[in-house]
């Protein structure tokens, strides 16, 4: 993770193998209720985030509970692997195959 990064842990996250998340790149794995009633009780609640192996976060990514928005994309439902999605909402643009992806190992 870049400089400026925030990781708010109270559920559980995982950033896979090659995974590079940019300046200001942020994971919530934590929230609240959405019904106002609710969130008067100060209710809280974790869930997982989980960053794959080979993603790249955008610009000021936010990666939140079961969803993700990455360069102005809202993805409102989990992706296959190997897809890039933009828009809102987001739609598939591209298939990639295992063996297309491009890494850069360490020196």
């Amino acid at each position: 993770m870049s400089a400026f990064g925030t990781v708010l842990d109270v559920g559980v996250f995982g950033i896979g193998n090659h995974a590079m998340l940019v300046p200001y790149a942020r994971i919530y794995a934590a929230g609240h209720p959405t019904d106002p009633v609710k969130r008067i009780a100060l209710l809280e609640w974790g869930r997982s985030v989980w960053i794959g192996n080979d993603v790249q976060d955008g610009g000021s990514a936010v990666s939140l509970p079961d969803v993700t928005i990455t360069a102005g994309s809202v993805v409102t439902r989990g992706v296959s692997p190997y897809v890039v999605v933009v828009g809102d909402p987001a739609r598939v643009v591209n298939q990639l195959k295992k063996g297309d992806v491009e890494r850069a190992e360490p020196q």
